[in-house]
């Protein structure tokens, strides 16, 4: 019996997600607003906003998710919020429905092609994101992830804000 326990308890952890959201400690005094200004642009040049719908895949009860969160819809994306009753974007068209594959690539048709009614269907993309800080180097890295595609920034406190420390990093 003991053996079966441990049999279930190790493979439940096979079935959980990474852990995904804001890791800063929140006693930190970190404006995180224009990280999440940044991150608009930078999407925007690889996914255009009012084509493509973002599906959170994690709760975003903190200030960087939430401004985050108004900033691409004030961009023009479409932001479908985590549900936490459902555990998951509560997303009624799957992408796979939508004819876009889940990590943006083409599925069936075109993500872009136009439907017979001449409407163009949007790219349909969930949504993750790590904000963390490496204590030994003060170095604070954002990643998102769009699909099996992510982004990732590493960012230090010059003058008391936040300030890039290096280029954007594409992982495709």
């Amino acid at each position: 019996m003991l053996t079966l326990a441990l049999a279930m308890f190790a493979l439940g952890g096979c079935a959980t997600t990474e852990p995904y959201g804001n890791f800063v400690a929140s006693s930190t005094a970190v404006d995180q607003t224009p990280l999440a200004r940044e991150v608009v642009p930078q999407l925007a040049s690889l996914w255009p906003p009012a084509r493509t719908r973002l599906v959170l895949q994690h709760a975003t009860n903190d200030a960087f998710g939430a401004a985050l969160i108004g900033h691409l819809r004030s961009a023009g994306y479409a932001v479908v919020e985590y549900d936490s009753a459902r555990g998951v974007g509560d997303d009624s068209n799957a992408p796979e429905q939508a004819g876009v594959a889940s990590d943006g690539a083409e599925g069936a048709r075109g993500p872009m092609e136009a439907r017979s009614e001449g409407m163009s269907t949007p790219a349909v993309l969930p949504l993750r994101y790590v904000l963390d800080h490496d204590a030994g180097t003060d170095l604070y890295r954002l990643t998102l992830w769009m699909g099996t595609q992510s982004l990732t920034r590493a960012y230090q406190m010059q003058n008391g804000s936040l300030a890039a420390a290096g280029y954007w990093v594409r992982k495709e």
